[in-house]
């Protein structure tokens, strides 16, 4: 029977306080230290082996691969807490924001780099791909590919793709401009040796950490609600196409914060 890995994606992890006072948009796929920990805490108790899709992967009990987004600030600390747990993740970074305020700097990356955290692109500009045009997503792809080698002296070959925007002209030209894995928002399951697209369950501000547990435990259940999630969500997405939908949602967000 083929190995099935939960792929968990995390953004951004702040205190509690800071997180009260952020906006809903922002606040939306953050999540505080405490739970941080405690997520880290669940998996060392629970015997968990973090493994990198793309390596060779042993055969364990309980396989999970943690995923971050964007390249926030907050990924040094999280590295860090991950390394004391005898943990490993992978680190998706947009190439231009690096150095600006609540980002990494390219000397943090390269030290999470050398600690063993593998570091992957997540594009130039997080920019809306099904938006832009092939050479614009090409562009995309293989500068944000080059800075990465360029700055840490070995191959890049994963990307995340940013805001759930996926179809297969923007798969087939990231395989075009070398990437070996592309991970996705889509949830599910990866089964080991399936293919180059790779499925993965969102940790979001409102997950509890019942939920947390049932889907590093692989539980159909509450796999099946964040499918059926993206299901609903992605109705209007697909009667208003993706760059309308994201100029609505962006709209209501703001309102929502107001």
């Amino acid at each position: 029977m083929q190995m099935k890995i939960p792929v968990l994606v995390y953004h951004n992890v702040v205190s509690s306080g800071e997180l009260s006072r952020m906006s809903l948009r922002d606040r939306f796929y953050t999540i505080s230290w405490d739970r941080f920990d405690e997520h880290l805490r669940f998996l060392h108790e629970q015997a968990f082996r973090t493994v990198e899709i793309g390596t060779p992967i042993p055969e364990c009990r309980n396989p999970v691969t943690l995923t971050f987004d964007d390249g926030f600030k907050s990924a040094y600390r999280c590295h860090l807490s991950l390394m004391e747990s005898g943990f490993r993740a992978v680190f998706f970074i947009t190439t231009d924001f690096v150095g600006r305020d609540s980002y990494l700097s390219w000397e943090e990356i390269r030290q999470m780099d050398s600690h063993g955290m593998s570091i992957q692109s997540h594009t130039c500009s997080h920019p809306v791909l099904s938006a832009l045009g092939p050479e614009q997503i090409k562009m995309e792809f293989s500068v944000s590919k080059a800075v990465l080698e360029e700055k840490l002296g070995h191959k890049v070959g994963s990307l995340s793709i940013p805001q759930g925007f996926l179809n297969r002209e923007i798969i087939d030209i990231a395989g075009m401009c070398g990437y070996d894995y592309i991970f996705t928002s889509q949830p599910g399951l990866y089964t080991v040796g399936s293919g180059a697209t790779v499925p993965r369950l969102s940790v979001y501000n409102r997950t509890t950490d019942s939920s947390f547990r049932r889907l590093v435990r692989r539980n159909p259940y509450e796999i099946g609600r964040q499918q059926t999630r993206k299901l609903v969500l992605g109705l209007p997405k697909r009667l208003l196409g993706d760059q309308n939908y994201h100029r609505v949602r962006q709209h209501i967000l703001r309102m929502l914060d107001r």
